[in-house]
């Protein structure tokens, strides 16, 4: 335990810090959500639609070569 915390204070930052992270993601995907970018057969593909039913992970790569 943090000195001069006590455990609601602490679990009250807890939350606190898991709303904003939440608002965050929320905006981001929001904003991200109507670009289009081609996947690996050249196909557009719009970016929310990767998270409308789950979690999505999206990686940029440099260099094609």
């Amino acid at each position: 335990m943090v000195a001069g915390c006590s455990r609601s204070m602490i679990h009250s930052a807890e939350i606190k810090y898991v709303v904003e992270a939440t608002k965050m993601v929320t905006s981001l995907s929001a904003a991200l959500a109507d670009i289009a970018l081609p996947d690996t057969d050249g196909r557009e593909v719009r970016l929310g639609s990767l998270w409308e039913t789950g979690r999505a992970v999206l990686v940029f790569l440099r260099h094609y070569g």
